[in-house]
């Protein structure tokens, strides 16, 4: 096993460690942020010297692909939405490559996400119309309620109440049917400290 990989395994070994370090800053509309910056800093160090080690090759290429989307989101929670957003705009444009409508969907979630960090509001709402049309298309109610529930986000950070509720309403409903008690309680909790009820 080449570098990149063995670097890969570390990363996301990190990845997982750097779990227990994350919240959801209740005071700042639910976005998440580490209690350990400086060990956030050496994980993107970790996930940064492993995309240097990759070689091209098929296999290689996915796995930058899923580097990419790690960066991103540790980018992202690191208060560095610009570079999320370099990284994240990669993932969905090579799911857009290879017509792979899943992958893009989810993509252009997290890629909202860091343009929502970024106070692009109205460009993460895109991303995320973008998302629930393929996912309503394509019947993808796995990750619907993400979706729905990163709009209502969306929405109540934009100061718009009526469709902030509306889609965290939609989310709840689809969560309750998946019977994930943690996606609930997630979606409960942004209810509660985005809208009050």
């Amino acid at each position: 096993m080449d570098d990149g990989y063995k670097l890969y395994q570390q990363l996301q070994n990190e990845v997982t460690g750097l779990q227990s370090f994350i919240s959801f800053d209740r005071n700042h509309y639910l976005r998440e942020f580490c209690s350990k910056p400086e060990r956030l800093m050496d994980v993107i160090q970790i996930g940064e010297d492993c995309l240097r080690h990759l070689h091209s090759d098929d296999r290689s290429d996915r796995l930058q692909d899923l580097i990419y989307g790690i960066l991103g989101n540790l980018y992202r929670m690191n208060n560095q939405p610009v570079k999320a957003i370099e990284y994240l705009e990669r993932c969905v444009m090579k799911a857009v490559h290879i017509k792979d409508l899943k992958r893009e969907a989810i993509s252009s979630i997290r890629l909202a996400e860091a343009l929502k960090y970024a106070e692009r509001h109205h460009d993460s709402l895109g991303k995320l119309s973008r998302a629930e049309e393929i996912c309503r298309a394509h019947s993808f109610e796995s990750i619907l309620d993400f979706v729905l529930q990163h709009k209502g986000k969306c929405f109540a950070e934009m100061g718009r109440m009526d469709e902030a509720s509306a889609s965290l309403d939609e989310a709840l409903e689809i969560r309750i049917r998946k019977k994930d008690p943690s996606l609930i309680e997630s979606t409960k909790l942004a209810r509660e400290c985005l809208l009050g009820v």
